[in-house]
């Protein structure tokens, strides 16, 4: 019995290592992917990727891709992105500040709007 493939793991510092034109990797869907070779090949050109990147999930789910860019890109899939547990929890902490400031300024206006 063959055991299982290995599952390469990467977070945001790998990425930071692979951003330039020559070597960029991006984020989609949790997944790593290397499209260095492709992003001349792009046929909205290569910008369209790096100004998106390194996490292009939003951006390429959002425009609705045809079927042959995902079996394009099942070739160039190095791994899973693994989240950086500290960042998550800053990014959750954010949210906890912005919620309380956001029903004080809605509180407000609907005074200015009411008196």
């Amino acid at each position: 019995m063959n055991p299982p493939p290995r599952v390469w793991e990467f977070n945001a510092s790998d990425l930071l290592l692979h951003n330039t034109p020559d070597d960029y990797w991006v984020v989609l869907d949790g997944k790593v992917y290397d499209v260095t070779l492709f992003l001349d090949l792009h046929p909205a050109g290569r910008n369209i990727i790096i100004d998106n990147g390194p996490d292009i999930t939003r951006g390429f789910l959002g425009i609705g891709h045809p079927e042959r860019a995902y079996d394009y890109l099942s070739d160039l899939v190095l791994g899973d992105f693994k989240k950086d547990p500290v960042q998550e929890a800053t990014n959750a902490y954010r949210l906890l500040y912005w919620a309380p400031l956001s029903l004080i300024l809605e509180s407000f206006a609907y005074h200015c709007a009411t008196t």
